[in-house]
């Protein structure tokens, strides 16, 4: 078998974080709240200085009446620290706080209805809003929570506060708070909202990528204090000795060399300039490049490990073990569509169904958005004869029928 017949049998899967919308009496966020945020910037103004915000998605409906919210404010109690509350809403999605609060205000709790939160650990309850208390929220607008402190001491003491909160952005399923480097969704409870069943998607545009090559498709490297930068590459190897380093597990079934690493997918073969997914990471660059997607990223492996291996365990790279769930969630935070489409080849398909079943495990939720089910290997056959209808020539179909059932 080649190496450049690697993409002959690309195999396509998309993934995405259903957000499974629920009916609920009160839209809250009150689980998980075992940690504490960074201290809330305020001022002596009303105004404040703090910047950050809840987004709260859309499918919010109903007339709200009650914000909770969750702070500690430790003593010493100063001049008194004060706290009020904001919803904004908009058309559509916004991503940073200066553009949130010049859209529309619809519901407020401000000054001279604010509260009182020094010498304070509990929930804060904002229920005699200035702004709003007969507005109904509309499913399919985006809303928006935004907290704000301030002080009335004359010096400008700021009192130190905290939000409780989770360190899980997905805590909270259709949003996430903003700005804080602990907390990625607060602890708050909207009474008199709900989600409507239909939530509509909150983000358009395309899906970031991930690629996961086939088998032997990622260099493999050994440190070493001899060889040029302190690098030996194993794969792709360039003398017999490379190989003999690549045996992989004792008569105990332990690694017999820990020490190597992966770093990055084969482009192009060494020496002789062969392409095997130059190509297509030239393609993927490209679709960057003209605004098409936002980022893509190929996660290498060592392809030697067993694939529930690669999923539970991670990749050790030079100088950090990366998973690919870890990989997979920070696309999706940069995706225009929310979403990560993961194309697989060969051996990657059976690694990216491997993660999503330990993601639909986890979630006990169906990850497959496109195509509708997940694909047998009747779906898989179907698609070969379809390709191998489409060949021209018998010397591309007979490389072809060598390539699919050596896999």
């Amino acid at each position: 078998m080649k190496l450049n017949q690697f993409f002959i049998s690309l195999f396509f899967f998309i993934i995405f974080f259903v957000n499974t919308p629920t009916v609920l009496a009160d839209v809250s966020n009150t689980i998980n709240t075992d940690i504490l945020s960074n201290s809330l910037g305020c001022s002596g103004t009303q105004s404040g200085n703090f910047r950050g915000y809840q987004y709260l998605g859309q499918g919010l409906s109903g007339n709200l009446s009650q914000v909770d919210i969750k702070l500690l404010t430790p003593l010493p109690t100063y001049y008194g620290k004060a706290a009020t509350m904001a919803i904004y809403e908009s058309d559509t999605y916004l991503d940073n706080y200066s553009d949130i609060i010049i859209s529309n205000l619809v519901w407020q709790q401000s000054v001279p209805n604010y509260v009182g939160i020094s010498g304070y650990d509990g929930v804060v309850s904002f229920n005699n809003p200035n702004l709003g208390g007969t507005y109904q929220f509309l499913p399919n607008k985006n809303y928006y929570l935004v907290p704000l402190f301030f002080t009335f001491d004359g010096g400008g003491i700021c009192q130190s506060s905290y939000f409780y909160g989770s360190s899980d952005s997905n805590s909270f399923p259709t949003g996430e708070f903003y700005i804080d480097l602990y907390v990625k969704d607060i602890y708050f409870n909207l009474k008199g909202l709900s989600y409507s069943s239909t939530t509509p998607p909150v983000l358009v545009g395309n899906s970031n990528v991930l690629f996961i090559p086939g088998f032997e498709g990622s260099r493999l490297y050994k440190p070493t204090s001899v060889v040029g930068n302190g690098t030996n590459q194993l794969w792709e190897p360039n003398k017999n000795a490379d190989v003999d380093l690549l045996h992989f597990l004792d008569n105990n079934g332990q690694k017999i060399d820990p020490s190597i690493y992966t770093g990055d997918i084969i482009k192009e073969v060494n020496i002789i300039g062969t392409n095997i997914y130059k190509s297509f990471s030239d393609m993927m660059d490209g679709l960057v490049v003209q605004g098409q997607i936002n980022d893509w990223q190929a996660h290498a492996y060592d392809w030697r490990d067993s694939v529930t291996s690669i999923v539970n365990n991670g990749t050790q790279y030079l100088d950090e073990v990366i998973t690919l769930e870890s990989r997979l969630r920070d696309l999706a935070l940069t995706s225009d569509s929310g979403k990560v489409t993961v194309i697989a080849h060969s051996n990657g398909g059976l690694v990216a169904k491997a993660l999503i079943k330990k993601l639909q495990d986890a979630t006990n939720q169906k990850l497959w958005d496109s195509p509708s089910k997940e694909p047998t290997f009747e779906d898989i056959l179907k698609q070969y004869a379809a390709y191998y209808q489409g060949l021209k020539s018998d010397k591309q179909k007979e490389e072809l029928s060598i390539f699919f059932w050596d896999q």
